[in-house]
């Protein structure tokens, strides 16, 4: 056998070797994929172990500290629990793209009035809109996220504006490069698309709202605005067309509720000062009739049937409780933690289902000082399913974050996978997966 023979098979052997010690560290010593098995975490109980279920619900899957979303191939790792924008945002809306394959969160810039938008497999939000619309602080939005109300503060006053905004695909401008010789001179033409896919045009939006809701089906809004100084109730489309008046009533300091298609909802603003009461308000003629009457700095959010009423209420002692509301058995429920109505949100998937941001602990002075801005909470989420009456831990905000985050206006999306909220402290953006 020739030297060089000898080379080329030792060669061989080594590369044999190699690959499959290579094989062998790679593949065959390889973890089993996780899906088969769970890892339990301690739940978040701030009331105690009476009347809590510990298992991981309905929406729980694997429980490692990241969200795992599939898209086009690819997977996606982020934390359970997520910060998605860190500046005060100005509402915010979770929608879905028209062939219901992917869900995203938009939002506004309380600052400047641009949009964000990000879906769940983004690693961060992606600028659709920079026209200037400053001090927004508030918007109401249509299902698929392309309208809107924006209610913002005029420069230089305390006079609160309403605009009706739509978001129209920014045209592509083209600009004029000029190139010369020493024979001729030629102009060429580029097109340069827009730094946005989208910019805001709009109205004004009439009328000097105190409140509003946005229907069931997102294309209309139920407004109560201040008409001479009683609450006066209109159904519109949200460019402010075919207004029509529902009711009228002397209160003014009141919150408007949409929970099913042919039922209204108001409620007198919750203060520890005063009795609150709720109100039922037929669409169709505007028949209101009283739910709950005469409850202490009373605080409600009906479900998507408008059978159940989430309520939160002071008793004699001063304590935050917060019950439930059956209005067709007239029956009354308490739960067994203590939180704002404000601070939950219902299942549409299930009416049955509840999420709550529920306080660690709670203080004397609950709620004024809470909305006033004054007393914040540290809070966990947990889900309650109110037929069987089981409760679980979603997150312990505090442990996922290593943060202390006060959440409200609290939003699932259209799959219910992922719930997302406001940290009342600074007006920041953030969203839990609810599959781990």
């Amino acid at each position: 056998m020739s030297r060089k023979i000898s080379y080329i098979i030792i060669i061989i052997a080594i590369l044999a070797v190699i690959g499959g010690v290579a094989y062998f560290f790679l593949y065959a010593n390889k973890p089993a994929p996780s899906g088969g098995a769970t890892t339990g975490q301690s739940p978040f109980n701030p009331f105690g172990s009476s009347g809590t279920n510990n298992n991981q619900g309905s929406k729980t899957g694997v429980n490692n500290g990241t969200s795992s979303v599939i898209t086009n191939g690819y997977v996606y790792q982020w934390p359970k629990v997520r910060e998605i924008w860190s500046t005060p945002i100005g509402g915010f809306v979770a929608s879905s793209t028209a062939s219901s394959s992917s869900t995203f969160v938009r939002f506004v810039d309380r600052g400047t009035g641009y949009v964000y938008s990000m879906n769940a497999a983004s690693s961060a939000p992606a600028t659709i809109s920079n026209t200037t619309v400053p001090l927004v602080y508030e918007s109401y939005w249509n299902k698929n996220a392309m309208s809107g109300i924006f209610r913002y503060i005029k420069e230089g006053s305390d006079d609160i504006t309403n605009f009706y905004v739509q978001l129209r695909p920014t045209a592509t401008t083209t600009s004029i490069v000029v190139s010369s010789s020493t024979a001729t001179s030629s102009i060429s033409v580029a097109p340069i698309i827009s730094q946005t896919p989208y910019e805001l045009r709009g109205t004004y939006f009439p009328g000097n709202i105190i409140s509003a809701a946005v229907s069931p089906k997102g294309n209309q809004v139920f407004t109560i605005e201040n008409v001479g100084g009683n609450g006066v109730g209109f159904i519109s489309n949200f460019d402010g067309s075919g207004s029509s008046q529902i009711f009228s009533t002397p209160l003014v300091q009141v919150n408007a509720f949409w929970p099913a298609t042919n039922t209204l909802m108001m409620s007198t603003k919750a203060s520890s000062g005063s009795l609150g009461y709720l109100y039922s308000i037929n669409v169709k003629n505007g028949d209101m009739s009283e739910i709950l009457g005469g409850v202490t700095g009373l605080s409600i959010l009906p479900n998507s049937t408008g059978q159940l009423v989430l309520y939160s209420d002071l008793s004699s002692s001063g304590n935050l409780v917060t019950s439930l509301y059956n209005t067709k058995t007239s029956s009354s429920q308490d739960l067994p933690f203590s939180t704002l109505a404000d601070k939950c949100v219902w299942s549409i998937q299930n009416p049955l289902d509840l999420f709550c941001a529920v306080p660690s602990s709670v203080l004397s002075g609950y709620p004024d000082a809470w909305y006033q801005g004054t007393y914040s909470t540290a809070d966990g989420i947990l889900e309650i399913d109110t037929d069987t009456g089981s409760v679980h831990s979603v997150s312990n905000l505090s442990q996922d974050t290593k943060e202390q985050l006060d959440a409200e206006h609290l939003v699932l999306d259209p799959t219910e996978r992922f719930l997302y909220f406001v940290n009342k402290k600074d007006l920041s953006l953030w969203s839990v997966d609810l599959y781990q």
